[in-house]
């Protein structure tokens, strides 16, 4: 079974609830708030696949010093980071993908061929080839970034 993420902040796991302790610090307005964006996710994240294609917080393994880390979600072959603050899209959310992209490029747990982002408050959205998004941030391909970008992590000369 997917994980499917639940507005009352619960985690169905293998048909388990799993509760991460933020309910009770929660107002009625902010659940709200909260069930309206996943409502928001769901049609956007399963409107042209099925729920079994959207997996949440797939993991990426560290590399060098960058330990592992989870990504918001992918659909697909999407990877979709999840912005829901009050703003436009900013150059460290395409470098936080580049980077989920650039651990996967090690290991290969996941496939990815695009890179999006989502903002269910603003309902804003973008997704790009994986190889385009890095050659307009970069003007070099995918393989050519993320393969320099692991260099980088790994070399130890790389200070923290």
């Amino acid at each position: 079974m997917s994980e499917i993420w639940d507005a009352s902040v619960l985690v169905r796991t293998s048909g388990q609830l799993r509760d991460h302790g933020y309910a009770e610090d929660l107002t009625s307005a902010e659940i709200a708030d909260a069930r309206e964006q996943h409502e928001r996710m769901m049609c956007v994240f399963t409107a042209d696949v099925s729920i079994d294609e959207v997996a949440p917080e797939p993991v990426f393994p560290g590399c060098g010093f960058i330990d592992t880390c989870s990504g918001d979600v992918l659909v697909s072959t999407t990877l979709f980071e999840v912005k829901a603050g009050d703003r436009l899209f900013r150059s460290i959310d395409v470098r936080q993908l580049v980077t989920y992209a650039a651990l996967n490029l090690v290991s290969r747990p996941h496939e990815i061929c695009k890179l999006g982002l989502f903002n269910p408050r603003v309902g804003i959205r973008a997704a790009l080839d994986i190889n385009e998004l890095c050659f307009e941030v970069s003007g070099k391909d995918a393989i050519t970034l993320l393969s320099e970008i692991v260099v980088a992590i790994s070399s130890g000369e790389t200070s923290r």
